[in-house]
């Protein structure tokens, strides 16, 4: 493993929709595959997840 790749982290990201039930019952389906999403470490916080994520959408 290079020094590179040990300084990254692969995240799965999955997508899912809430669905309401009678209005008082909320569920989640997960669908399509998992994007696989590899983030520096030095990187790891919401903010540069949340653009990595726009940019690879």
């Amino acid at each position: 493993m290079e020094d590179e790749d040990a300084n990254d982290v692969v995240l799965p990201v999955y997508f899912r929709e809430k669905v309401a039930y009678g209005g008082y019952s909320m569920s989640t389906y997960m669908f399509g595959h998992p994007l696989l999403v590899s983030v520096p470490r030095d990187q790891l916080s919401w903010e540069a997840l949340y653009q990595l994520l726009l940019h690879r959408l």
